[in-house]
């Protein structure tokens, strides 16, 4: 039981931190080819699109080497080489801002689980700061934010 909670607890940090990098693909304009939710190689095991959030663009498991994901860009049209370095730098820390917030999520879950109330006000002070640092400010203010937090 506990290798399964593993595994699905792999899967789910892998997807979402590759669903960070494509929202900020989307958000600065770039548009993307494939977004592989999990696995490496092989053809896709399964295929679906999501036209809402991500538009035509496939989201694919694929499930020849179990780790690892990817957000192919478009690099017909040229546009991820046109990003700023800013630019990319965002879509690139977005990964991590998310695997951030879900290390936060599951520390609120285990305070609220456990009872542990002090644990989880500082978790939620913490989670606050962070995004009015990321609301208000610029990305290199969260970035610098983030690394102090984890260093």
């Amino acid at each position: 039981m506990i290798v399964l909670v593993g595994i699905i607890g792999l899967f789910l940090s892998i997807s979402l931190h590759e669903i960070g990098h494509a929202l900020k693909m989307k958000k600065h304009g770039i548009c993307m080819r494939e977004i592989c939710l999990f696995g490496l190689g092989g053809p896709a095991l399964v295929r679906f699109k999501v036209p809402r959030l991500f538009g035509q663009t496939p989201i694919t498991i694929r499930p020849l080497i179990p780790i690892g994901a990817f957000v192919r860009p478009e690099t017909e049209d040229g546009v991820y080489e046109d990003a700023t370095t800013l630019q990319k730098v965002d879509i690139a820390a977005a990964g991590v801002v998310v695997n951030l917030y879900m290390g936060f999520g599951i520390f609120a879950g285990v305070g609220i689980f456990y009872g542990y109330w002090k644990f989880l006000a500082v978790n939620i002070a913490v989670l606050i700061f962070i995004f009015l640092a990321f609301r208000y400010f610029k990305t290199w203010f969260f970035i610098v934010t983030g690394v102090i937090f984890m260093g």
